[in-house]
């Protein structure tokens, strides 16, 4: 996946930015255990950079990316580790 986490950002309470870099995309959801697995789209927020801000508590955390409508998959920058399903997940650490 050509996909990279380039920061992650602790705001106010619980909120926390991800910016991701993604070359030449046309949309990109993530799906996480922080949004109960569900897919939620990100934003564009500069050529190839997309953003998304939600309530994450402090602590480990899995995630995957898709773009384009393609096949989830773990970004560059966070771990992978295996998931439950004999598939692989990014974890970040969210202070």
């Amino acid at each position: 996946m050509a996909a990279a986490l380039i920061e992650l950002r602790r705001g106010r309470g619980n909120a926390c930015t991800l910016l991701f870099r993604v070359p030449g995309a046309a949309a990109v959801e993530l799906m996480a255990d922080f949004t109960d697995w569900l897919p939620t789209g990100l934003q564009q927020v500069a050529p190839d950079v997309w953003r998304v801000t939600l309530p994450i508590a402090p602590g480990r955390h899995r995630l995957n990316l898709r773009v384009n409508g393609g096949p989830w998959g773990v970004p560059a920058g966070p771990t992978s580790v295996a998931d439950d399903f004999q598939g692989l997940v990014g974890t970040v650490v969210v202070p």
